[in-house]
This record gives structure tokens, sequence and C-alpha cells, in this order.
């Protein structure tokens, strides 16, 4: 089986930073190879924040940045991902207390929490006046609050010929490859508690079977691949949403992939011993 794991504990004066470069090999490694579905390629944890706290306190989600995409893109997982990311942990985790981004959106004001967002994508971690700007809006709501922040977005084209007995033709795929960095912060303590980078990635494909132009004698089969051939190509186009790419569906979109990420990220959280 692939997997990838690395679950470090560390003393409560240190921070969890972001993942190392030589991590990021490993990880480019991990999804040149193909290995797929959700993964925890890094994970960091402060001894302090065990179940019994994990569940005794609520849990906030501030937020979601992006390292990758233009504007637009960033914009969009921006608004997107947080909402996601409360519900995978709340269907995955009902034994924790999740906040909605909303709530810590309205507690802390859009250009707050806007700048707090800013803050945290430029540093690639919350400095302390972020976390004393958080800890002062969010007293009484929430004690801990989840940030994540993309660090791969990737799509991939490529295709393959395929033959058997009865057929032959191109097969069209399209993969997606994200990786992303989600912390926990102690708001009374003011740093890092945990911290994981999870990747994951998926697979669009659709098939398009040769045409074979035959004799005169077998126009009519000829006549009726091409027909066929003409008619998925319609379908593929009318409900695939094919991409400018010729041949190529769509690649999954980051609400798909994440999705997964999150459920893994839930499963990661502290838990009841023997669970």
């Amino acid at each position: 089986m692939c997997r990838l794991f690395d679950k470090t504990n560390y003393s409560g004066s240190q921070p969890v930073h972001p993942v190392s470069p030589l991590l990021l090999v490993a990880l480019m490694i991990g999804l040149i190879t193909g290995c797929g579905g959700a993964k925890v390629v890094h994970l960091v944890e402060d001894p302090s924040f065990d179940y019994s706290q994990a569940s005794s306190a609520e849990i906030g989600m501030a937020g979601f940045v992006s390292i990758v995409g233009d504007d637009k893109q960033r914009a969009t997982i921006r608004r997107q991902l947080p909402p996601l990311l409360a519900q995978s942990i709340s269907e995955k985790r009902p034994d924790l207390t999740i906040i909605s981004p909303e709530r810590i959106q309205q507690a802390l004001g859009e250009e707050n929490h806007k700048a707090v967002l800013d803050q945290y994508v430029r540093g690639g971690d919350l400095d302390q006046g972020s976390m004393i700007q958080l800890f002062s809006a969010t007293r009484g709501l929430v004690r801990y609050v989840i940030l994540g922040r993309v660090e791969k977005d990737h799509v991939l084209r490529f295709e393959e010929h395929e033959v058997d007995s009865t057929s032959s033709g191109t097969r069209y795929k399209v993969r997606r490859e994200m990786a992303v960095f989600l912390q926990v912060y102690d708001l009374e303590a003011g740093r890092s508690v945990y911290g994981g980078l999870i990747t994951n990635d998926q697979t669009n494909q659709r098939f398009e079977p040769d045409v074979t132009s035959g004799d005169a004698d077998s126009f009519g089969e000829a006549g009726t691949n091409l027909f066929v051939s003409c008619m998925m190509n319609l379908v593929c186009s009318m409900f695939q949403k094919e991409s400018e790419e010729g041949g190529y569906p769509a690649p999954p979109t980051n609400e798909e992939i994440t999705r997964d990420i999150f459920e893994k990220f839930a499963e990661s959280l502290p838990a009841p011993e023997g669970s």
C-alpha cells in the first residue's frame, strides 16, 4: 500500500510550521507515482491538544487561503472551502463542537477577517498580532480556530490508446492533484498546537473509439462507427463539459478533492482512546 506518513510530537514552546521543502519533494514523488486517495503526509501535534481538550472546547473555522492560482481562484477558495471543511468535520466528528466560519467572520468583522487571512498567507503562520486580534474578537465563542492553506493544485492531462479483441480507441484522462495544510491554533495559549499536510488526487476520463474507414463492402459498418463516435462526442460535450483541450473531460473540482482531504483531517484529530 502506498502511504507517506510522518507523525511528530513537540513541546508546547515550539510552533507548528509549514512543511519543509524536503517534505514537499517527498510529496511530489508520492503524487507522481500515482499513490491515489487522501493521505496524511505530515502531522505535528502538541501534547496539550488531546481529546479531553478538543472535545470540551469550541473549535472555529477561521478561514482558508491559497499560495497557488490566480486572484480569482484564490478568492473562490476563500469563499468555498471554509464551510466545506466545517461541514466535513461536523459530519465525521459529531463529538466535536465546530463553530461555523460565518460566525467567526462576523465576530472579527469583514475587514479584520481579510487582514488576518492576508497576514497568514504572507507569513505562512499567524503572527502574535493576528492571534491577539482573533482571541479578543472570539473570546467566549471559541478557544481553538482552524486555518487552511492550499499548497498545491495541479492539473495533468494525458491519453492512452487501448486495443482489445472487439474495439480500439483513445482514453483521455485529466488528473487533479492537491495538497492542503491545515492548522489548529489555541488562542488562549497563543500558539499553533496541531498541523497536518494532506494530499489527494482524482481523475476524470472519457473513451473515444477509433473510427475504422473500411472498404466499400464495409461502408455500412464504418458509417455506423462514425455515427456512434459523433453521438458520443455530442453527449460528452453536453454532459461532461469537455475542456478546450480537444477530447479531454473537465478536471475534477477542488471541492471534490478537498472533501476527502477534510474527512481525512477530521479522522486525524484527537479521538478517545481505543477508537
